[in-house]
């Protein structure tokens, strides 16, 4: 007798349990953006390819989680969530309304960075706010 049950086609998901198979039909996969990582593990990631050189993040990932994870795959999910993150903060709209009467103040200050592509980058930033915004932890401070 045959077995008639049709042929799941599966992916496997990373974890950090580890790899798991689920089916393509899974509505995890749908949840997880096609990521094939789960969204702990995608935290976990993107984390640490903040942290340090993609190459040593593999290094952190494998020895804090016991995963095998390459470096080209950590720059390729930071990459990604920085890029969701850009968007959004070009969608967001931070501006104020300051008020006419009180003490505004300004700050600036600027840093160097050292880039892979171009060397060193000056960036540069500012900050304006009001007096009103100054959140005062006691008044019996000068």
């Amino acid at each position: 007798m045959e077995n008639c049950q049709p042929t799941i086609e599966k992916k496997s998901l990373d974890s950090t349990f580890g790899s798991i198979e689920i089916s393509n039909s899974n509505p995890l996969l749908v949840l997880y953006n096609n990521r094939r990582v789960s969204p702990l593990l995608n935290e976990k990631i993107v984390f640490i390819g903040q942290l340090d050189s993609y190459e040593k993040g593999s290094e952190i990932a494998s020895h804090l989680l016991n995963l095998k994870i390459s470096d080209s795959k950590i720059y390729r999910l930071t990459d990604e969530i920085g890029s969701e993150v850009a968007n959004w903060l070009e969608e967001e709209d931070f501006r104020t309304e300051l008020p006419k009467e009180g003490v505004i103040y300004g700050q600036m200050d600027g840093s160097m960075i050292l880039t892979r592509e171009s060397g060193w980058k000056e960036t540069k930033l500012g900050r304006i706010f009001s007096s009103q915004d100054i959140y005062k932890e006691t008044n019996n401070r000068n």
